[in-house]
């Protein structure tokens, strides 16, 4: 399952006969070294800035043990040494780094490209379907408000305020891309990383913490590919039929002006099977406008007694949608 292919200054590293790290002096797979962030939040956006102390190529390695299913490998400089172990597991290449000296918080792995390689994924990504030529910084922030068409409004929200965000911004970004060359990668981290695809020849992954391990999946195709993937991470359940039966509707304004709309919609013909109101946790004025309190309380004035007000809604086979998160009616 891995092959290891040593060459003249390095060697090639193979998993079900796909090439996925080559490494060379000119062009070494890993790289550490250590920094600190700096992070500026303004409205749930965000300016980060990386100040890198200390980054080393890691040129020289020694095999310490090679079998058909399992090499290890310790990458070293004078100053540096990092064990690394790649194992097929679970029909995965497993690989799993260990650095001794706790002040390394920097990993640059690089993974073999292919100039016509198409990359998707990174999470919930808007703007971009393929990634290939991109740089896709992986971080939890608001999306951009005002973002997209036009583009000067983007421009000018990020101009004058700071938060009309960038093409990569998402609320759920995910540090894992399948490639169209049937195979998936999943860093297991929870760290800032940033995964460069702009190389024809090599993918950058760079990391802000050395990652209790790194995962590849290589398939015959797609299906099989996307398949694993799932199976791995977990596949979302099936929908409810209510989901499909009527329509959503996105009210705010608190119990009466929901069960005014709701009973128009009604009168009218209109099947309702849920209302999602985002305002349920209260409302606060800012300077930049209505904002959401996001403290998970239920606001007692806009909807008082709320637990009783979904119950009377759920009688009615109406759902209670409320943003920001998953609550039931029994610990309101």
């Amino acid at each position: 399952m891995i092959k290891l292919e040593r060459t003249a200054n390095g060697f090639n590293l193979f998993y079900k006969d796909y090439l996925f790290i080559q490494h060379t002096l000119k062009r070494p797979c890993l790289k550490i070294g250590s920094g600190q962030g700096r992070f500026k939040s303004k409205y749930g956006s965000f300016k980060i800035k990386d100040k890198v102390r200390k980054k080393v190529s890691l040129l020289s390695f020694t095999i310490v043990s090679e079998t058909e299913n399992k090499i290890v490998i310790d990458f070293e400089t004078e100053s540096e040494k990092m064990n690394v172990v790649f194992e097929s597991k679970n029909d995965y290449l497993e690989i799993k780094p260990t650095c001794t000296n706790p002040e390394i918080n920097r990993l640059w792995l690089s993974l073999n490209a292919k100039a016509d390689e198409a990359i998707y994924g990174g999470g919930e990504q808007f703007s971009e379907l393929n990634l290939r030529g991109k740089n896709l910084p992986l971080w939890v922030e608001e999306s951009g408000v005002c973002r997209g068409d036009p583009k000067w409004l983007t421009f000018l929200m990020n101009l004058l305020v700071g938060i009309g965000g960038h093409w990569y911004t998402t609320y759920y970004p995910q540090p894992t891309f399948v490639s169209s060359e049937n195979y998936f990668c999943h860093v297991d981290t929870t760290s800032y990383a940033k995964f460069n695809f702009k190389n024809e020849s090599h993918h950058i992954l760079y990391i802000w913490d050395v990652p209790n391990r790194i995962l590849i999946g290589k398939y015959n195709n797609a299906l099989e590919t996307l398949s694993k993937l799932t199976e791995f991470l977990g596949r979302q359940p099936e929908l409810p039929e209510w989901v499909f039966d009527g329509v959503w509707l996105g009210i705010q304004g608190g119990n009466e002006v929901v069960e005014q709309k709701v009973q128009r919609c009604l009168d009218k013909g209109v099947i309702v099977k849920a209302v999602w109101c985002q305002d349920w946790e209260g409302i606060r004025m800012r300077r930049f406008g209505k904002r959401l309190f996001w403290n998970w309380v239920y606001d007692k004035n806009l909807y008082p007694n709320l637990p009783a007000f979904i119950n009377n809604l759920n009688a009615r086979g109406i759902k209670f949608l409320g943003f920001g998160t998953v609550f039931k009616i029994d610990i309101l």
